[in-house]
């Protein structure tokens, strides 16, 4: 059975449905649907990043920019305003990392399937390039994050857990980002996650002149890597 849980923002949203994990029976759970009404509300930021970091709580935990930055890089953004330009550098950087065991969201919006489409298309241009057309009908857009896999349908803990975006132009006007994560850690990835997510949409939008609307996040399995105490530890 899914459960519905909502927030104003990003932060509200992360906190209600961290909130849910922790005084839920078992510490976590399945089926969460989180509706972000304002994601791109980012008025509180800066309080957000600095008093809600993972890493704060536990040594071994994520640093909440580099969440935000494996799905949309913001701050490379703030500096490079033509968005080709923008893609250029981020795959000049990408290039130059050393963590590429799956590469990041990002990514692999803009060059999917390297080494396995041939074409490794930019889903993100794509949907702005859609956008831009202005056609009455209503979008639905596809991002897809993960590649198939023939061989097995078990998916192991671990690994890309966004699995899945859509685009969607809703009846009255606004754009709405739709996402499912496969498993979804609210100590160390949700609120990065939600950031980085608001942050994408409001980029997609603001280049195709539209106006953001709600962001849901589908968590098909919440959960808390460091445990239920530093969790509850973090949202307080």
């Amino acid at each position: 059975m899914a459960i519905i849980i909502e927030g104003v923002n990003c932060f509200d949203a992360w906190h209600n449905a961290s909130t849910h994990i922790v005084n839920h029976p078992n510490g976590e759970d399945i089926n969460m649907i989180v509706n972000v009404i304002n994601p791109c509300d980012f008025v509180n930021l800066t309080t957000w990043l600095s008093d809600y970091n993972p890493k704060d709580i536990d040594g071994n935990g994520d640093n909440i920019r580099h969440v935000i930055n494996t799905i949309f890089p913001y701050g490379l953004r703030d500096l490079i305003p033509n968005r080709f330009d923008f893609y250029e550098k981020y795959g000049t950087i990408f290039q130059k990392s050393h963590n590429k065991r799956w590469g990041t969201y990002f990514q692999r919006l803009i060059s999917f399937g390297k080494g396995i489409h041939p074409d490794h298309p930019n889903q993100l241009e794509n949907a702005i390039h859609s956008l831009q057309g202005n056609s009455p009908q209503r979008f639905f857009i596809n991002f897809h994050l993960t590649a198939s896999n023939i061989e097995s349908n078990i998916k192991p803990l671990g690994g890309p857990c966004w699995q899945f975006g859509e685009i969607i132009k809703s009846p009255n006007g606004s754009i709405d980002l739709v996402v499912v994560y496969r498993n979804h850690d609210y100590f160390n990835k949700a609120l990065g996650n939600f950031i980085g997510l608001a942050k994408l949409l409001e980029f997609i939008c603001t280049e195709a002149q539209q106006r953001p609307g709600s962001l849901v996040v589908h968590s098909i399995h919440g959960y808390s890597s460091a445990g239920i105490p530093k969790l509850r530890q973090l949202i307080n």
